[in-house]
């Protein structure tokens, strides 16, 4: 399976790993309000930078090697290597979202639909304004067949952080083709008299 070139994106957005912050600090906070509050599409890319940045911050320097280690193998497709590097990030650091979030991506790779959306809700409910990993539900619903439920995520995804293109792009196709499909008009119309 090719991967989405929004996952991708999210993916490449997130190299810098750097150990300091914590999860819950109010950086966080602070970087969605400036994303919400910016009118300015660079300013936003910076912004959405830094929250992926802070989101990969772990204290411990056993997660963060992990991490790193994961991320690379991630993005030279060894999923086997990845998935044992977030596997192991997850028991190290249970309440640490990132490690959730990477987890089920490299399941999506892999077809492990069921497992990705259990490791995305798991991300969620640690981290609930994770645009990626609520985009991720989206295309583990998507792969399902569940192109209505998809779509709803994309869109919420797009209300946290409104500066996703290539997210705004796939939810607009996805919009078109669902409305293609569901209106149905008939090949003759009868005649009025």
């Amino acid at each position: 399976m090719k991967p989405a070139p929004s996952l991708l994106a999210l993916i490449l957005l997130s190299l810098s790993l750097n150990a300091a912050a914590d999860q819950s600090s109010d950086r966080l906070d602070r970087l969605f309000a400036n994303l919400q509050e910016t009118h300015d599409a660079d300013v936003a890319a910076g912004i959405t930078r830094d929250i992926w940045q802070t989101w990969h911050e772990s204290s411990d320097p056993q997660v963060s090697d992990l991490m790193e280690e994961g991320v690379s193998a991630l993005l030279r497709r060894q999923y086997s290597r990845a998935l044992d590097r977030f596997t192991r990030v997850t028991h190290a650091a249970p309440d640490f979202a990132e490690g959730w979030n990477k987890l089920a991506t490299v399941n999506f790779y892999l077809g492990n639909l069921e497992a990705s959306a259990k490791q995305v809700e798991k991300t969620l409910s640690l981290e609930p304004r994770h645009f990626g990993a609520i985009s991720g539900r989206g295309m583990i619903r998507l792969a399902q067949g569940m192109p209505f439920e998809a779509a709803s995520d994309f869109r919420q995804a797009l209300q946290i952080n409104p500066y996703l293109a290539d997210l705004r792009e796939r939810v607009e196709a996805l919009e078109r083709e669902l409305i293609r499909n569901t209106v149905s008009v008939p090949s003759e119309s009868p005649l009025l008299v």
